[in-house]
């Protein structure tokens, strides 16, 4: 995969989706073997929600932290969205729509800026 860099883009898709699936079943049938359970977690927003709420307050990095909500995710605990961030969402959208909008705001933006949003859109 990696001398074919430059190849049309749906190839390096296939390739790359190929990579995923074989990796998955790998890993399901050690589990399998093992007697251990898997648990597939959608992995959307977990570095934002992570960034957002467990970074400062665990002292972990990004990466830490959306490992940490894909474990939460796993055992069965919903990411709610903290108040000072509800101005930037609709009563009626999805869960997942709200952290799509929320990430549209503060998604690039470092760590104190995120906080330092939510701090102004208080004041709002």
């Amino acid at each position: 995969k990696r001398k074919q860099r430059y190849q049309p883009k749906g190839l390096n898709r296939m390739l790359s989706e190929f990579a995923y699936a074989q990796i998955s079943e790998a890993i399901e049938r050690k589990a399998a073997y093992e007697g251990v359970e898997v648990i597939k977690v959608d992995p959307a927003y977990t570095s934002l929600i992570g960034k957002l709420k467990y970074v400062r307050d665990k002292g972990m990095s990004v990466h830490q932290a959306a490992s940490y909500v894909i474990a939460r995710k796993g055992i069965g605990y919903k990411e709610k969205i903290l108040r000072e961030y509800r101005v930037f969402v609709k009563e009626k959208q999805t869960q997942a729509e709200q952290w799509a909008a929320i990430g549209k705001k503060v998604g690039k933006a470092s760590i104190k800026e995120c906080q330092l949003t939510a701090i102004l859109a208080l004041f709002r």
